[in-house]
């Protein structure tokens, strides 16, 4: 019996594989026939069913399935004989033995031929790889070019860039009649399909040729297979490879992972770039805590450096990540969207490279750290990239190889860290590593504008402060950061805060583009633009006048909002606009600035309009209003009497579907790619808006009744998006007029079977209006208005009402009293119709309709008979009048609720119809005026215009045309679509203007004619065209184009019909409705039409209106401007104008004349010189000019007078005269155009009006001064009479000046006096020689000597006298000799004040050499000072004590040398030991432990075992892990573990004969024993076992020593007769070994025994005859054929897990014998793990680690308290001591000692006991670095204060003082003085002598001062001998004593 699986089983296997997602399963398994259930499928399968909307067009279908793991798949069909086949075929059994059931199918079918002949599936395979497929078919005699089709035309793919053959692809499709063929492809090695969202496979078929018998290609059963992409975890391995000439045979570039867990997926990846001498191990360990809700990637660079120019690497890193971010992002983990790039240093120069040269829109953020861009990446500003990047360097340039420009992706986020202090590359850029960088800030700046920021870089000082040290510097509200840092080449925990927060933050909404301005020709400007962020919460428009400042908000709107309108402008205004979106966590950019002027004013009032829309099905301009006097149409009629009525527009195409998908959207059929019924616009373009849609999204209350767009479900009719509500307004009933079924409701309708001539409902009652459908819209509309005024009048809330008439469409049904209007023999004229269609000249008939839409009728003819014309128009005229009273019920409804006077009402049919003309023309669908021509009738509130006009218009006009008048902004159409038509408001407002020169008009073909010219062209599909058509005034000119239609999308719509196959039309129509109405006759040929042909021609191709931009305004008529200028001037040249337009004239004066005016016609001022004409004719205009007279204004100024003054014409030279009068001269003419201005008598030009003044000086006396010896004099010279000139005497260094002598001296006891000038002078000045004081002072440390008074010019002898402990350092003040000498001489030139200084004397502190470390703290002090030394040790090494004099402390690195005398002290460092500990995991050895000197490298060896193989080697400095003998590196103590793992070998337990069975096959560990055990079939004996190392041969139930591969064969015989068998196993199977098995002789005791494997106890045996079933070796008694069992029991061991030292354990326990168990050491606050202590932990140096318990045993965990460094600095002003190495916890005692006038002030840090003592203790628990700090005695904190010497100070307030131990001050020119500062710029000062002074901040030694106790001001001259003051109330100046409190205030201390 075959092992078939229960349901339960597959259920469980089913579970299993997809819950593991392992192996393949069904993405599709279109079972167009079903497939039965087998194990193969799990299923998983699912049927595809087959049905076509349209059979013999396409077919389109979903697949469900279930498990389908990322939406679900579709399968599409496209050709012309194209059915689904139900239930077609038979049972097929596959080649893998899968039966598939009969089922569906699809199917070509040939015997008449089938074209575009394909089908595909459309696959979400994000998830996906490894594709199969396989389906079944039947290929029965399908022909092609004459040939059996044999195989496929291609088999292709599309992943979005389009199809792409497949490599190799199996086309074999045999042709025979067999129904069982299959086809079968693996597409597995196709990695390209792998992991993309939307994968299309596509197998495309040769056209079939018709054939006499059926012919069909069946494709049946369906199937696809593919494997699921496992995620992305720490074990997954990527391997890229790259190579270079420095790795010719390639580097596998290792990659590290870290995914973290409990983070929802999918989640954003960081990869992690490595700096120099990194790995990607070490830079996960960097980010995994700041990044720990990131995917962590972390490469490792060849020779741990990436390649940015001079690294060792030269690979193609960049290639190699633009890879690895591919890879990983196909990973169903993985949000694709997300990938952040980081790198440090040489990694971040790396991530710079990405950001230039990596495009892949999934990165989003991009990092670098500590590294900005260099001069390669980015110079003059361009981005580089290397073209070789194993040519980059300094070899290169200045471009180091980035050879290749670039422009970066935008729309990526950039985070720059760099820091000030970096030391390896700095802030502010320059060469290094053989990169030029650039400055920090430039780079961030230089990445903005590559991301669109146009602004100026901002400053230094413009960046924003987030933590101390830490700066922000933000563009494009922060999606370009850079971060000015001070971490060094690091980051810190503050920049890694922020580098988390902006991966964590949400980008800003992204700004909006694409905004469009436009004036639509009224006072209004439509906004629109593109939303590009998928989160904002509104959006904000700003307007501004000039675009540059006074921005202000005009409007604020929701989410997702992509037009505005603004109608707060006037005519001539400018406004610019920008719009942001915005949401609470910030807001996007502003969008680009986009402005519009608004051209046209607007005459009708801006008011919230209803709007009844009114279309009627093929209603052609048969309307009285509109000329036609047979109709009869008086509802209409007196619609159009109110009304302005279009009597030429035209359709777009004429066919329902396409000409309402272009009305109702605003777009021509080639925008909306409609061109046929079978098209839904929103399969095409989803997102399409249309009129009803937009007046609902703009607040109106839409509602649709009857037939709005084409078809009659809601679906068809757009029901949800355009509409609130629709309502399909049929009849109940259907009803026909006898005998004339084409005029039923019912297009299949037998004829009827009475002629009775009537109309009846029930064979009673006469059918009536609203019997039939028009009716009953009517009353849906009427019903609808009176629900709508309530919502109007109390809501303010507009309608939409859209009203669509099926009438006049066929069938033609109307209500009998319709029909009687009419005398069908005389009201309708026949004349010529033969039923034959009669094509104008050179035109073939596929310009003509193609009929048959009245033919499908059962009662109609192709064509139909004259009596069948004559009653499809009779019937066509009662429908137009039965609809037109219905319109009429509408009307008077709307007048009677008072709702006229706000409603805008617009009328138009469809498309128009033919009616018997040209012969035989009927129905639509084609290019002639009958087919595109349609009334349209509007009525708007207000308008003053109304009557016909011929102005040739276009449907697709009523959309802006609606828009404009409701003052709404236009829709935004999706694909970078505008509304096409012109709004037709300015004709509203003035129809009489020009307009544009014509409307346009289309439609397509499927079928060419025969023997065209295309013909002879082997193209795909033959047979297809369009005609593209421009309807004037007066012409119609048409033409007709060869197409391909060839190109379905998955709906099977086409998307290629306006694709032009070649350069010049098939046919071209040119009419002329002036003179042939009829359009009997095509003029294109004629010559006198050719420049008619040539413009028209032009404008069809010229795009006016059918380019998808918006339409440009109308075409206006032209009229000719002459503007012609007189004598004297100027003006601008003329043209051509439109008609309306204001042209502007300027007129332009020549020099010296002035405009007088304008002459002619249509001018706005004549006065103007700069006004404008308004063209509305042809214009001619002159300017005339007169010449200017300018006054002339003299003036003269004292001393003489002028002529001259007067006015004189342009261009005159006047004379002009100046006259001086008695004792004065002329001294020049000021002013303009003189000819001569130092002329008396001169002339001056009058160009323009003239002032010119004269000027006059008085003569000149002479003053001559005499200088006596001892001075110099000024101020003689040459002075005008009366003056009184200023005389100097300046005395010579030495001398005094004594007097003047002279006459008109004013004061001749001054040096400075002024003299009288009344005649000439003489004066003489008077000098006296003089001696001076010579004051002496000294600074603290010394005396002097010397002080008098001396001659001028003498030399006085002075003496510095240096106290003991002091040396003189010199004098200060000015005259002294030799300043350095303290015996010297002072040049008395004027009086002096000199000052001896002396300084404590100044020893050197130098240290000797000393090996293993450095000191610091050598330099030169002063006599006495503490100066204070470190000792720091070398890196490996330990200080060791001082050694020299005057040393503090010998034993502290940190300590103080007391300078009495020049000293050099040196220390000692010892070299450090360390300890390397090594252990050993289960199964090997290691040797190498032991001391070693710092910097050694120490040979370690791991020997593993028998049976065992070294793994690797875990701790730090290991050289290489995977190496068993390797070295350390000893530069600290180790720990390090050798690991080992056990071997395995395969055991192959076989029988020799099929008469047994055996167990004990697998794989085993290296020394273990295994059961091995035979077992004969019935009738057999075991013999013996043949092999290696069997413990017991011939027994069946045995051992077997496992020490290498090997095979075990069981050997059996047949039993012999007589003979028992006893048969022993043991269970569980491996347990244990029994023996005693065998053949006996009968009866028989035989013995047995069981023997439990290592782990196992033997606890029964079960079966019959044994004597003691519980003792392992008993005995048994064979009768018979006996099996019995050994049972064992696996044993059990405890495991104890203990501590030494502070930490917890887990994993104690009772484990089974065998069980590997994990066991965990988490070490206590200050604790660290050590190692674990016992025997078979297979790491005993892990924390996490395992052990396999096969015993009982017990271990130890070691864990070894935490030492911290406890470091302390002293401030200036002491020492401190306590630093050293601690235990966690420990309780330690520092002191901080201030140095000699300094006292402790506290300590700053953690942990400390008591901060403000200086003796206290710290706790320590962790490593801490703690400060003491100190402050000077008594230091006055006066600003500006800078401490001199010996407690002397200088400031600018005060000058020299000494800082006492009290708060008095001694000044140097003051005494003792008590200051007390109040403020920044004053300060009171007490002085015994003055009391309170009040000091501005100004410099000694002359200050101002206020003194309370004299209630003065004082002016100081500290250095007067003596010292004075001057007093400003008495003003008189005082001397200054302070010697005489000096006694008093020392007393005070």
């Amino acid at each position: 019996m075959p092992n078939i699986p229960t349901p339960s089983m597959i259920w469980r296997c089913l579970g299993k594989i997809l819950n593991e997602t392992l192996g393949k399963f069904f993405l599709a398994s279109l079972s167009i026939g079903s497939i039965a259930s087998s194990q193969h499928l799990l299923g998983v399968h699912a049927y595809w069913s087959f049905q076509t909307d349209q059979a013999g067009e396409t077919y389109s279908n979903n697949i469900t399935i279930n498990t389908f793991p990322d939406g679900v798949p579709s399968f599409s069909t496209t050709g012309s004989s194209f059915t689904n086949l139900n239930n077609f075929g038979s049972t097929f059994t596959a080649s893998d033995s899968t039966v598939w059931q009969p089922g569906k199918a699809v199917a070509w079918n040939g015997k008449n031929g089938s074209n575009g002949n394909s089908f595909q599936v459309e696959i979400n395979a994000s998830r996906l790889k490894d594709f199969s497929i396989r389906f079944k078919f039947r290929n029965n005699g399908t022909m092609s070019t004459g040939s059996l089709v044999q195989a496929f035309s291609t088999f292709e793919y599309n992943v979005g860039s389009g199809f792409i053959s497949i490599p190799a692809a199996n086309l074999n499709l045999p042709n025979n009649e067999g129904w069982s063929n299959q086809w079968t492809m693996d597409l597995s090695s196709l990695s390209e399909i792998e992991a993309t969202e939307s994968l299309t496979l596509k197998w495309s078929l040769p056209n079939f040729e018709s054939t006499t018998e059926n012919t069909q290609l069946r494709i049946d059963d369906f199937e696809i297979t593919a494997s699921v992409i496992p995620p992305l975890t720490n074990s997954t391995v990527i391997e890229i490879t790259k190579t270079s000439n420095a790795q010719p045979n390639g580097y596998t570039y290792p990659v590290a992972i870290e995914v973290p867990t409990g983070i929802s997926t999918p989640m954003p990846v960081a990869i992690v770039l490595h700096g120099r001498g990194g790995t990607g191990q070490g830079s996960l360990n960097q980010f995994r805590n700041t990044l720990d809700n990131h995917i962590l990637v972390a490469p490792s660079g060849y020779l741990k450096c990436w390649n940015i120019t001079e690294e060792p690497s030269d690979l193609p890193d960049i290639e190699f990540l633009g890879e690895l971010i591919t890879q990983i992002k196909t990973y169903p983990n993985v949000d694709a969207t997300k990938i952040r790039i980081v790198g440090t240093s040489n990694g971040a120069g790396m991530a710079n490279r990405v950001f230039v040269e990596i495009d892949d829109p999934g990165i989003d953020i991009i990092c670098p750290i500590v590294s900005q861009l260099h001069t390669g990446n980015y110079r003059n500003g361009n981005f580089y990239y290397p073209s070789n990047e194993q040519n980059t360097g300094a070899a290169f340039g200045e471009s180091k190889g980035y050879d290749t420009p670039k422009n970066p992706a935008t729309g990526r986020r950039i985070l720059a860290i760099t820091n000030t202090n970096d030391g390896s590359i700095p802030y502010t850029g320059g060469p290094k590593f053989g990169s030029d960088f650039l400055h920090s800030q430039d780079a961030a700046f230089a990445m903005a504008t590559s991301q669109g920021y146009t602004g100026s870089q901002l400053s230094n000082d413009a960046g924003v402060e987030l933590y101390s040290g830490i700066v922000k510097y933000s563009y494009l509200n922060d999606q370009v950061v850079h971060i000015k840092g001070s971490a060094g080449h690091t980051l810190d925990n503050n920049l890694k805060t922020i580098l988390r927060e902006f991966f964590d933050r949400p980008p800003p909404p992204a700004t909006p583009t694409s905004l469009i301005a436009s004036a639509t020709g009224t006072e209004q400007i439509n906004l629109q633009w593109n939303d590009n962020s998928e989160d904002e919460t509104g959006f904000v428009i700003q307007k501004s006048a000039n675009g540059n400042s006074g921005w202000t908000v005009f409007k604020t709107l929701p989410a997702n909002t992509v037009i505005a309108s603004d109608i707060a402008v006037d005519k001539g205004e400018t406004w610019y606009y920008r719009v942001k979106a915005t949401r609470a966590d910030g807001d996007s950019s502003w969008s680009t600035m986009k402005s519009s002027t608004v051209l046209r004013s607007r005459q009708l009032a801006v008011s919230n309009y209803n709007v009844l829309f009114i279309n009627i099905d093929d209603l052609k301009p048969m309307i009285g209003s509109f000329g036609d006097t047979t109709i009869k149409t008086p509802k209409m009629d007196q619609l159009s009497s109110t009304s302005l009525n279009f009597t030429n527009a035209h359709c777009q195409q004429a066919i329902c579907t396409a000409s309402r998908a272009s009305y109702l959207t605003g777009l021509r059929p080639n925008s909306t790619r409609v061109w046929d019924l079978r098209t839904h616009l929103r399969d095409v373009i989803p997102d399409v808006v249309t009129i009803p849609q937009h007046f609902k999204e703009s607040g109106y209350n839409s509602h649709g009744i009857g037939k709005i767009f084409h078809g009659t479900t809601i679906a068809m009719q757009d029901g949800e998006r355009s509409f609130d509500s629709w309502e399909k307004g049929s009849s109940t009933y259907r009803y026909h007029e006898p005998s004339h079924a084409a005029m039923e409701d019912n297009k299949n309708s037998p004829l009827p079977a009475t002629d009775k001539g009537e109309f009846l409902r029930d064979g009673v009652t006469p059918v009536g209006d609203s019997d039939y459908s028009a009716g009953v819209i009517a009353e849906l509309a009427n019903s609808k208005l009176a629900q709508f005024k309530n919502d109007y009048e109390n809501n303010s809330k507009p309608f939409f009402l859209g009203v669509g008439f099926y009438k006049p469409h066929l069938p033609f049904t109307a209500p009998k009293k319709y029909w009687d209007l009419y005398d069908p023999e005389t009201d309708i004229d026949l004349t010529g119709y033969d039923g034959t269609k009669n094509m104008p000249t050179d035109v073939n008939e596929f310009a003509a309709p193609y009929g048959g839409e009245q033919s499908g009728y059962s009662d109609i003819d192709e064509p139909p008979s004259a009596a069948q014309a004559r009653r499809l128009t009779h019937a066509y005229m009662a429908c137009v009048s039965y609809v037109d009273q219905q319109v009429g019920k509408i009307i008077d409804e709307l007048d009677r609720l008072g709702l006229a006077e706000s409603t805008i009402i617009v009328l138009f049919g469809d498309h128009g119809f033919h009616l018997a003309d040209h012969g035989a023309f009927w129905a639509k669908h084609s290019n002639f005026d009958n087919a595109t021509r349609t009334p349209l009738i509007v009525r708007v509130p207000g308008m003053q215009k109304t009557g016909n006009y011929h102005t040739p218009v276009g449907l697709v006009d009523v959309f802006p045309t609606l828009v404009d008048l409701c003052s709404l902004p236009y829709p935004k159409q999706p694909n970078g679509l505008h509304l096409e038509g012109t709004s037709l408001l300015p004709l509203i407002e003035d129809p009489s203007q020009p307009w544009k020169k014509g409307v346009f008009s289309q439609y397509q073909r499927r079928i060419w004619k025969k023997n065209s010219a295309g013909d002879t062209v082997d193209i795909a599909n033959p047979g297809n065209g369009i005609g593209y058509s421009i309807r004037t005034e007066r012409y119609r000119y048409t033409e007709w184009w060869r197409t391909e239609t060839t190109n379905q999308d998955s709906k099977g719509n086409y998307t290629d019909r306006d694709v032009k196959l070649f350069n010049s039309p098939e046919m071209i129509e040119l009419y002329d409705y002036d003179n042939d109405p009829k359009e009997t006759t095509n003029l294109v040929n004629d010559p006198n039409y050719s420049l008619v042909v040539s413009e028209l021609s032009a404008a069809l191709a010229g795009g006016d209106g059918w380019s998808t931009v918006a339409a440009a305004p109308p075409a206006l008529t032209s009229y000719a401007l002459t503007i012609n200028s007189g004598n004297g001037g100027s003006v601008n040249a003329g043209g051509n104008f439109e008609h309306g337009t204001n042209a502007s004239i300027i007129a332009t004066p020549d020099p010296g004349y002035s405009f007088a005016g304008w002459t002619g016609n249509g001018i706005l001022d004549s006065n103007l010189s700069n006004t404008i004409v308004n063209m509305r004719e042809d214009r001619t205009v002159n300017a005339s000019f007169t010449i200017q007279q300018f006054p002339l204004v003299l003036s003269a100024g004292l001393g003489g007078t002028v002529d001259g003054s007067g006015s004189y014409s342009y261009g005159t030279n006047a004379t002009i005269q100046a006259t001086p009068t008695t004792g004065y001269v002329f001294n020049g003419w000021t002013g303009d155009g003189i000819t001569n201005p130092n002329s008396a008598t001169t002339t001056i030009s009058m160009t323009e009006s003239r002032e010119a003044s004269a000027t006059f000086i008085l003569d000149q006396l002479e003053l001559s001064i005499i200088s006596g010896s001892g001075g110099n004099v000024s101020g003689e010279g040459s002075y005008t009479y009366g003056s009184s000139p200023t005389i100097t005497a300046v005395p010579k260094e030495g001398f005094s000046f004594v007097r003047w002598e002279g006459e008109g001296i004013t004061d001749g006891s001054q040096p400075i006096t002024t003299v009288e000038m009344t005649k000439d002078r003489l004066i003489t000045a008077f000098f006296s020689e003089e001696s001076y004081r010579l004051n002496l002072s000294s600074g603290l440390g010394g005396s002097v000597q010397g002080e008098g008074t001396f001659p001028h010019g003498s030399n006085a002898p002075i003496e510095a006298v240096a106290n003991t402990g002091f040396t003189f350092s010199g004098w200060t003040g000015d005259g002294v000799v030799d300043a350095n000498r303290s015996i010297t001489t002072a040049l008395m030139t004027e009086a002096r004040s000199l000052t001896a200084s002396f300084i404590q004397n100044i020893y050197s502190l130098s240290f000797a050499s000393s090996s293993g470390g450095s000191l610091q703290g050598q330099g030169s002090f002063a006599h006495g000072s503490d100066a204070e030394i470190s000792a720091v040790p070398d890196v490996g090494y330990s200080f060791n004590g001082w050694m020299g004099e005057g040393i503090s402390d010998l034993n502290l690195s940190t300590t103080t040398v007391t300078m009495t005398t020049n000293r050099t002290v040196s220390a000692t460092f010892i070299q450090n030991n360390y300890e390397l500990q090594l252990s050993a995991g289960h199964g090997g050895s290691v040797s190498g432990s032991g001391s070693y000197s710092h910097g050694e490298t120490a040979q370690i060896a791991a020997t593993a075992l028998d049976g065992y193989t070294f793994v690797e080697w875990t701790g730090t400095g290991i050289a290489d892990s995977n190496l068993s003998s390797t070295s350390v590196f000893m530069d600290g103590a180790r720990s390090l573990s050798a690991t080992f793992t056990i071997k395995k070998y395969r055991l192959e337990v076989l029988a020799d004969t099929t008469d047994g069975n055996t167990s004990g096959s697998g794989m085993y560990d290296h020394g273990s024993w295994v059961p091995i055990n035979a077992i004969p079939a019935n009738g057999f004996v075991f013999n013996q076992w043949k092999g290696e190392n069997i413990s017991e041969a011939n027994s069946s139930s045995t051992t077997l020593l496992i020490t290498n591969d090997q095979n075990i064969t069981a050997h059996f015989s047949p039993k012999a007769i007589e003979k028992n068998i006893l048969s022993i196993s043991s269970s569980p199977t491996f347990s244990g070994t029994t023996t005693g098995s065998g053949s006996y002789d009968h009866p028989k005791v035989v013995s047995i025994s069981a023997h439990p494997m290592d782990g196992f106890s033997f606890v029964e045996w079960i079966g019959e005859g044994i004597t003691d079933s519980y003792s392992s070796s008993t005995q048994i008694i064979l009768q018979q054929d006996l099996n019995i069992t050994a049972l064992f029991s696996l044993n059990s061991h405890k495991l104890d897990l203990e501590t030494e030292g502070g930490g917890s354990l887990e994993g104690s326990g009772t484990y089974s014998h065998g069980s590997e168990v994990e066991i965990i050491a988490t070490p206590e606050e200050g604790y660290s793990f050590s190692k674990w202590f016992g025997t078979g932990v297979k790491n005993p140096l892990a924390q996490k680690t395992f052990i396999q318990v096969d015993q009982n045993q017990s271990l130890q965990a070691i864990f070894t308290r935490k030492n911290f460094s406890l470091v302390l600095n002293a401030g200036t002003g002491g020492i401190v001591k306590g630093s050293g190495t601690f235990p966690y916890g420990s309780s330690v005692n520092i002191e901080a000692i201030p140095n000699s006038g300094f006292k402790f002030t506290a300590w700053q840090g953690n942990g400390i006991q008591n901060p403000y003592s200086a003796s206290t203790s710290v706790e320590i628990t962790e490593s801490l670095d703690l400060n003491a700090s100190f402050e000077k005695l008594k230091v006055t904190n006066l600003p500006d204060t800078s401490y001199v010497e010996a407690d002397w100070y200088q400031s600018t307030w005060l000058g020299f003082f000494y800082q006492s131990d009290s708060d008095w001050l001694y000044h140097q020119d003051l005494g003792w003085v008590f200051p007390n500062k109040e403020s920044e710029n004053f300060i009171w000062l007490w002085s015994p002598q003055l009391e309170w002074l009040w000091l501005e901040k100004t410099s000694f030694p002359h200050s101002f001062a206020w003194s309370l106790s004299e209630n003065d001001w004082i002016f100081f001259h500290f250095k007067s001998t003596p010292p004075s003051s001057f007093h400003y109330n008495e003003e008189v100046w005082k001397t200054f004593e302070k010697d005489r409190e000096l006694d008093v205030l020392e007393s005070l201390f």
